[in-house]
Order: C-alpha cells, then sequence, then structure tokens
C-alpha cells in the first residue's frame, strides 16, 4: 500500500561539485538548547499518530540496541570524516564537534543541524548523512536522490532558518572516498505539508487523544512494521 499521508515530489539538483562552492563558509554562533515538548524535524516524515506518541503522549521509544551500539556510533564516525575533509578544504571555519542547535517557537520545531555553512552570502545548512554499504538495490535508489526523511528534515531547517537553499552530503560507511551531495532549493509544497503537520499536532494536543489511524491494519503499510510506537497505537480503542 502506498504512504496515506505522501509527501510532495523532491526538487532538487544533481550532484554539487566542491569546486563551484565559495571558500571561506563557516560555522554561525552555538544557539541554545530549545525546551523540551517540542517537535523535532528530523523525525517529522513518520507516522502522524507515531509523531503524536513521540511528542504529544511523550511515550518512552524502545531502541534497537544495536544500532545504538553498532550503527549509530560508525555513522556518527564518517559524518565526522566528511565534516573534516569539509574543514581542510577551507569550507569550515570552525570546530566539526559543534554542531547548531536550531528551533521555532511559532512552529514548537526544534533540531539540530551538522553544520551552517555560507553561501552566496546566506548561512545555510549542511546536513550530512551516511549509507550502509557500496551494493544493493537501496544503495542505488540513494545514490540518484535524496532520501526522503533527510530531504524532509533540511526542509524543516530552511523554513526556520528562513533561507532559500541547503546542502545534504552522502558517505558510504564502506568507503570514505565514496561520497557525494546535492543543492537542494526551497520546496514550498514540502514546507506547506511541514506547517499542515505541525497545526494537526496541535490539534490533537489540545482534544488529549491521538489522530486516526491511517490504515485499517498494521499489515497494510509496513512503516508499521518497525514503527517503536506499534503496540500502543494498535492496542487503543481508537
Amino acid at each position: 500500500m502506498s504512504d496515506p499521508d505522501p509527501l510532495p515530489p523532491p526538487m532538487y539538483s544533481p550532484e554539487v561539485r566542491l569546486r563551484d562552492f565559495v571558500e571561506n563558509r563557516k560555522f554561525v554562533p552555538r544557539e541554545p538548547r530549545p525546551p523540551s515538548g517540542w517537535y523535532v524535524a528530523s523525525k517529522l516524515g513518520v507516522c502522524i499518530r507515531a509523531n503524536y506518541y513521540r511528542y504529544v503522549e511523550r511515550l518512552p521509544e524502545p531502541q534497537d540496541p544495536k544500532f545504538v551500539t553498532e550503527r549509530a556510533p560508525v555513522g556518527k564516525a564518517w559524518e565526522r570524516i566528511v565534516l573534516d575533509w569539509f574543514q581542510t578544504a577551507g569550507l569550515l571555519k570552525s570546530s566539526t564537534d559543534e554542531q547548531v542547535p536550531i528551533q521555532d517557537p511559532e512552529l514548537r520545531l526544534r533540531g539540530i543541524i551538522d553544520a551552517v555553512i555560507e553561501d552566496e552570502g546566506v548561512m545555510v545548512p549542511l546536513e550530512v548523512k551516511s549509507i550502509d554499504g557500496v551494493n544493493g538495490n537501496g544503495y542505488s535508489i540513494w545514490r540518484s536522490r535524496p532520501k526522503p526523511d533527510a530531504y524532509l528534515q533540511l526542509q524543516a531547517y530552511m523554513l526556520m532558518r528562513r533561507v532559500g537553499h541547503g546542502y545534504l552530503a552522502y558517505s558510504s560507511t564502506q568507503d570514505i572516498g565514496d561520497w557525494w551531495m546535492w543543492r537542494v532549493e526551497r520546496d514550498v509544497a514540502t514546507q506547506e505539508w511541514i506547517r499542515n503537520r505541525l497545526s494537526t499536532l496541535e490539534v490533537y494536543r489540545g482534544l488529549e487523544y491521538p489522530p486516526p489511524r491511517p490504515v485499517k491494519s498494521p499489515s497494510e503499510w509496513k512503516q508499521c512494521s518497525w514503527c517503536p510506537f506499534r503496540k500502543p497505537c494498535w492496542e487503543a480503542k481508537q
């Protein structure tokens, strides 16, 4: 079954070559961390009911131990290597340890940007992602276009920073030399989707019950199979 709440198609350019970048880009000053209870940009693309359980009811979210102990550290290590490369190339002027917290009180939205760089006289977000392996169908798909969740996350950061573009950089965890990036333009339709998602969640926050399930059975939607809130969702009366 297709996604019952589909995102608009992404808008992005083919790979951006580093030689086309302007040097002397830099981090912006670190911003204060936002209060708890807000929505997080990196998780907006999941089912709206999962968003409700995560951010409104604030249910405990079980994590895959293997992801915590193995995959996440590897991904962060490769991210650090890529950012070090940017810094060595003169594209970053601050510590690669320093990510950039961001928040928008109007939207109740927050996030942590991997880096903010100066591009065309504007401070724009740069997100670095890693992909396992160098073979297989998943790798070839994300080698040809940005992953939808990362694209949505970057659009949310662009919305919060009120900028017209940003960058997504990918690397393979198997070969740091195998990395690529896209310049992503502001996408009005996707940013409107983000606003609608947040405003709908606020409505159900006031009603104090979750949004309707988008499907009649968990077998109808692949996302249900890995959702950390599957059990409370399908045990609830509505």
